[in-house]
């Protein structure tokens, strides 16, 4: 039931109903390869599903991400060390109250929320994990629970070295937790810090552009975006952040075709990086690195595989069952999308394009075409396949 759910989920089904479709229409040769024996009723389906623990769920998340690092398929580009992004999400839903996981929007609408971790400095964006927020918590306060578990199943050092999060989780207290922690912090600043936000504005605000120390040009298709990076280590310590070394002002100024400017917005971050950490043009591409959980892994689990429109389940811990195979769906495609292919041609897929491979090589593969498949895990001498 899992395979199918997987597979399903990878051709973009919307629902338990379409899944038990999908495995009606599967050609006998994929049946085989995959060890779908026989059409998977949708009632079948959503009992097994919403009684999955969500920790054996996260657990074969984890499994396929150790899996890809082994594979070299993680390496950060373009920086030294491995990113994680932290961020939230929220599907909303109009189920009952009295679930642990629903949060009362006090609307007759209640939202079920995670906080993604996503490794931001590889080629391909994927999801570590996805942390269950409970309905009494903010994202700031299970902040500390989702750190402890990426340093429980994937260490230090190795895979990743730095957090980024945003606005909402940033406190001294977490900032604290990831330095004691042994590792080092990306923080954005907004309104929720207002010293640590005037003191930024008042160092960097003013230096003029002529002084930015990289800037980036970007052509979205419609308009062009200028990004320029500012570093100052005179907050070093400041308010009471001992750990904190060096803060960020990055400017991101959009233009029309004709270069008139469009708007400007200043961001401004702390950090417990040492200055000479990074170059000008890698510091600037660790502060856009952490919009890649959003832009990547959020937008595509929204626009591609639809999570807020057909979530699956209106009860929360199946719709968090859900959110979390869709995770693992979102991996597998991310990196045959970003890493495979990516060897084969230049461009990159759209991710509705890929959908529509999937579903075809699902219902209309016979045995030719599956012939000569291998696993591209390494084999240990007279250790068998592994298991589909």
């Amino acid at each position: 039931m899992l395979g199918a759910t997987l597979s399903a989920l990878m051709a973009g089904a919307g629902s338990v109903a379409e899944v038990e479709t999908l495995t009606t229409q599967m050609s006998p040769a994929m049946r085989r390869r995959l060890r779908i024996g026989r059409r998977v009723p949708d009632t079948t389906l959503r009992t097994a599903l919403i009684m999955l623990p969500l920790d054996e769920a996260r657990a074969l998340l984890r499994r396929l991400c150790r899996a890809a690092q082994r594979r070299k398929a993680l390496r950060p580009v373009g920086l030294p060390f491995g990113v994680v992004a932290v961020d939230g999400k929220h599907v909303a839903t109009d189920m009952a109250d009295g679930d642990q996981w629903a949060q009362d929007q006090k609307d007759g609408r209640y939202v079920v929320r995670t906080l993604t971790c996503a490794l931001v400095s590889s080629r391909t964006t994927v999801c570590l994990d996805a942390v269950p927020i409970p309905a009494e918590r903010s994202e700031e306060s299970a902040f500390p629970e989702a750190l402890a578990a990426l340093v429980e199943h994937y260490g230090r050092g190795d895979l990743f070295r730095l957090i980024s999060v945003d606005a909402g989780i940033a406190s001294e207290a977490n900032a604290r937790f990831i330095a004691r922690s042994g590792l080092d912090y990306l923080v954005a600043l907004k309104e929720n810090q207002p010293t640590l936000l005037d003191e930024a504005v008042r160092l960097l605000g003013h230096l003029p552009r002529a002084a930015a120390l990289a800037k980036t040009d970007d052509w979205t298709g419609s308009e062009y975006v200028v990004r320029r990076l500012w570093l100052t280590g005179e907050m070093a310590g400041y308010h009471g952040w001992d750990h904190m070394q060096v803060a960020i002002r990055i400017e991101t100024e959009r233009q029309d075709g004709d270069g008139k400017v469009l708007g400007r917005e200043d961001r401004y971050l702390l950090t417990s990086l040492e200055r000479d950490a990074l170059t000008p043009k890698q510091w600037l591409r660790l502060v856009r690195a952490h919009w890649r959980v959003e832009n990547d892994v959020h937008k595509t689990l929204d626009v591609a595989l639809r999570e807020d429109e057909r979530p699956w389940f209106r009860t929360a811990s199946g719709m968090l069952v859900a959110a979390i195979l869709r995770r693992v769906a979102y991996n597998v495609l991310a990196l045959y999308r970003s890493v495979t292919l990516r060897g084969e041609a230049k461009d990159v897929l759209p991710w509705k394009k890929l959908l529509g491979w999937m579903r075809t090589a699902l219902v209309g593969a016979v045995a030719a075409d599956l012939a000569g498949l291998r696993w591209h895990s390494r084999k240990r001498a007279g250790a068998s396949p592994p298991p589909a």
